[in-house]
């Protein structure tokens, strides 16, 4: 599971983020500061970091700039989150070398995929690092010792040590480091290993090792301490130099540290013969210009420049045949598609003779700054747009509290010009004693730079009248940091104020007793979720790492208490937001047995705990215009209820409808063969933190609020709820929905209309033909039933039958399981397909189980097109064949 460090100081981004990403399969560490989000990366070097720019304190800039300046987590993927104005701070992050910056209000979809885009980019970084790393380590001519620092046993060694000690492999590793070493230099490494290594190097000098044999001989080493999954290891390098010159080894020396500059300089270098062509490039050069070192020698440089900046190769081309110096800028576009810019430092090259014979060229990459400032051309732009149709006034101040700019909307609010506050000062335009406590609220926050947040002022109008503003702002800075004022808005509010003088007397009384219960809520919620985090998070990792299965009972009976007390919270802010009037209902054509069998499915576990059976069919078009989620929780609430106090038998759900008066009714009910309840307690269980069973007696848990939940959702859809029970022979619950069937079958009818059209043209098309592989009968069911609208399946049990079957027929798209059980696997199958003529090019999209790291990319690099993750909802499978089958009606 990728790990996620979240910093953010505003509590509900930071709360509804985490949620979110959680819900995405991620690990999340939170930080509601930028000095705690420090201290957590270095502590668990997560795998991403999303940061606010502007925080208290030590704000995102800071915090990148130290993390960034960390060798533990100097490569960390780096993400800021910034409101869509504040484009200088956007500007200066990426200036400062951020990965990439995400607006506020944040769009879940668009986080996810920045996320994910980043995350493969710098798994693939290091992937690329680390098989660089084991190709150099063991075809260095250099012999390479990795030693553990505390012990001084050697871990590994090079071919080359081996070569130069006369040891195997196996007796290396039997040995300390000291054992190869002469005394002298082991004291130094010693003194040198003292303390955090990590970064460090040993500097270059002489020293003399030990064979097999015993024999020294004069060597010339160096080393490096490095870290590798938090462990901290010492790497000696050392070069047999006992027939070589002092001339001839200081010129060695002097072209390794040469070297070593070139290929691990950040930016690329290469050189080019008379005819443009390749002869060396770095590493650096071969990730601009997409093709490594070995495949980018002997091609031609204009073969990667995009056609805009051919033209201004050919001119500095020229240039160089006459000897002059270039600095330019270009366009590079590599054999995989990819665009970049770079800016090209070209030196002409000469020979002994002083005769021309190639260039050396510096490539540095500027790409990330060109997307930026494109990003940020078109902020602007859009800003402009937003500045020119809002109806509040736009203003920016230097630190002195004048105008420096100011929209022409001014004029609609205050009668002014623009030019005509230029240089002015704002507090001069309200009434005195409005001013002076302007003054006062603004002194509290200026100083540290803080938002000014909907401060009311009364302005006098060019006309002499008098309106309300209210006036929002955030600190600006120049390019170098510096404070240079504040930007912001000013809204005219006077009718506003007008009507809320009104109200303000009789809402005060009214509200005065919700904002008590809500501040309780607020507060039991977060001084519980809290502790609950660490309860439930620490329980879980007892269970799945304690073997004692005594103390493995405990942390399940911990975990399962903390998901009890967890499950009462979210009902109390349940019943909170819906006493608040904060549930915002989406009425829409709602088919009743689709939603019904999703409850049923989600608690079908706890059923089956006490072996009781849920029974419950209706017809599958029976639709009721209502919110469907409240409708699923208020089902759920009382399913939950049912199950909880019947202990034998089961539970039957049915759908009838009904008709009181002229008002017609679904009715949906519930019935149990549970403990019943007494006529006397019918109206009680529907009152808050009430329950038949009460005081220290009870016999069974919950909070008593679930059926006050369920009264107060079916008021909101403005139906009812009514009971029928005996004590000791079970209870039926009946929810009646508001139901007009002519409207409803009309409503359903537009919806299935309008999923059509979404899968398919207006006129009549055939449907797509899709060959479905999978040996799990489950799964074949599930999968036809959830492509059943948008394309024909045909179904092949095994890989031999799957090929049989693309021979005589042609299909769109083949859906292949890559586990088929005994036979051939599902790739073997995949790449027998693509042999048959016409399937070369069929989209063949892996269905698999197999999600561990690595796993889709090694079955895109077999052949597949697509990757479908087990287990899948229909969301997601829909989404895959809509975007496959893009181009064969779908």
């Amino acid at each position: 599971m990728k790990k996620i460090l979240l910093i953010e100081d505003d509590r509900l981004i930071l709360e509804t983020t985490a949620n979110f990403l959680e819900s995405a399969g991620f690990e999340i560490l939170e930080a509601n500061g930028g000095e705690k989000g420090i201290s957590l990366a270095k502590a668990n070097t997560p795998d991403l970091i999303l940061c606010d720019v502007l925080m208290p304190g030590t704000d995102g800039h800071e915090v990148y700039r130290i993390l960034h300046n960390d060798i533990t987590t100097a490569d960390i993927p780096f993400i800021f989150l910034s409101s869509l104005s504040d484009i200088r701070d956007i500007r200066i992050g990426m200036q400062m070398g951020a990965d990439d910056y995400i607006t506020k209000p944040i769009h879940p979809d668009e986080l996810l995929k920045t996320i994910e885009t980043r995350l493969d980019k710098f798994d693939r970084l290091l992937k690329h690092k680390e098989l660089r790393y084991h190709a150099l380590f063991e075809l260095a001519s250099e012999a390479i010792l990795m030693i553990k620092p505390e012990t001084a046993e050697i871990i590994d060694a090079n071919q080359a040590t081996l070569d130069m000690l006369g040891y195997t492999k196996l007796e290396i590793t039997r040995l300390k480091a000291n054992d190869v070493l002469s005394k002298e230099t082991w004291d130094n490494v010693v003194q040198f290993l003292s303390g955090n290594i990590t970064g460090r190097r040993l500097p270059f000098h002489e020293s003399k090792w030990k064979r097999n044999d015993n024999k020294e001989f004069p060597v010339q080493i160096t080393g490096q301490g490095i870290d590798i999954q938090a462990v901290q290891y010492f790497l000696l390098t050392a070069r047999d130099v006992s027939d070589i010159r002092f001339k001839e080894k200081a010129l060695k020396d002097s072209e390794e540290r040469y070297k070593e500059l070139v290929e691990n300089i950040g930016e690329g270098i290469g050189v080019v013969d008379l005819h443009e062509r390749f002869t060396y490039v770095n590493p650096a050069a071969s990730e601009i210009f997409g093709l490594p070192a070995a495949k980018l020698i002997g091609q031609k440089l204009l073969t990667f420049i995009h056609p805009s900046s051919h033209t201004e190769i050919l001119r500095q081309t020229q240039n160089r045949i006459l000897g002059q110096k270039s600095i330019y800028e270009v366009e590079v576009l590599r054999l995989d598609g990819q665009r970049r810019w770079i800016i090209v430092t070209a030196t002409v090259q000469y020979d002994a003779n002083g005769s021309f014979f190639g260039t050396f060229g510096i490539f540095r990459d500027i790409t990330r700054n060109k997307l930026a400032e494109a990003r940020i051309r078109e902020s602007e732009e859009r800003l402009s747009a937003i500045v020119d149709l809002t109806n509040d006034y736009i203003w920016e101040i230097d630190p002195q509290w004048r105008y420096t700019y100011v929209s022409s909307k001014v004029y609609d609010i205050l009668g002014y010009r623009p030019e005509e506050l230029l240089g002015k000062s704002p507090f001069a335009f309200m009434l005195p004693e409005d001013a002076e406590q302007a003054k006062q609220a603004i002194r509290k926050t200026v100083h540290e730079y803080k938002p000014l947040n909907l401060i009311t002022s009364r302005a006098i109008h060019h006309d002499g009248h008098v309106i309300y503003l209210e006036s929002s702002g955030i600190a600006i800075f120049d390019q170098e940091g510096k404070y240079a004022g504040y930007r912001g808005a000013d809204r005219d509010i006077t009718l506003r104020k007008s009507f809320e003088n009104q109200l303000i007397i009789a809402k005060d009384k009214a509200e005065e007793s919700d904002r008590l219960k809500s501040s309780i809520l607020a507060n039991v919620s977060h001084e519980l979720r809290t502790p609950l985090n660490g309860i439930l998070g620490f329980a879980e990792i007892l269970k799945n790492e304690l073997k004692d299965t005594e103390l493995e009972m405990m942390a399940e009976n911990i975990h399962s208490s903390g998901r009890r007390l967890m499950g009462t919270l979210n009902s109390l802010i349940t019943l909170s937001q819906l006493v608040a009037g904060k549930v915002a209902l989406v009425i829409r054509p709602v088919f009743l047995k689709e939603s019904i069998s999703a409850v049923i499915r989600s608690l079908e576990p706890l059923a089956r705990e006490k072996n009781l059976t849920i029974i419950f069919n209706a017809d599958p078009s029976l639709t009721v215009n209502t919110d469907e989620q409240l409708f699923k929780q208020l089902c759920r609430q009382i399913l939950d209820n049912a199950i909880k106090f019947t202990e034998h038998g089961g539970i039957t759900v049915e759908i009838s409808e009904a008709k009181v008066v002229t008002e017609g009714y679904l009715v949906v009910s519930i019935s149990d063969t549970g403990i019943g309840i007494d006529k006397d307690y019918h109206n009680l269980i529907f009152q808050e933190f009430r329950q038949v069973s009460e005081g220290f007696g009870r016999k069974y848990q919950g909070s008593g609020i679930g059926l006050t939940i369920c009264k107060k959702s079916i008021d909101l859809l403005e139906g009812k709820i009514t009971i029928e029970s005996t004590p000791g022979r079970g209870s039926v619950f009946h929810i009646w929905l508001p139901h007009n069937k002519e409207l409803a079958a009309n409503e359903a009818a537009k919806t299935v209309a309008a999923l059509s059209s979404e899968s398919r043209p207006a006129q009549r098309i055939e449907l797509p033909w899709v060959l479905l592989v999978e040996d799990n009968l489950v799964n074949k069911e599930l999968t036809e039933f959830f492509l059943r609208k948008v394309c024909r399946v045909d179904y092949a049990p095994d890989g031999v039958t799957a090929i049989e079957m693309v021979k005589a027929k042609k299909y769109h798209a083949i859906l292949m399981d890559i586990n088929l059980g005994y036979g051939i696997n599902g790739i073997d199958a995949m790449k027998e397909i693509k042999k048959t003529p016409g399937y070369s090019n069929i989209p063949i999209i892996a269905v698999t189980g197999y999600t561990m790291s690595g796993d889709r990319d090694m079955l895109m690099a077999q052949g597949c097109t697509h990757y479908l993750a087990k287990p899948f909802d229909q969301a997601s499978i829909l989404e895959m064949m809509r975007e496959v089958l893009s181009g064969k009606n779908s």
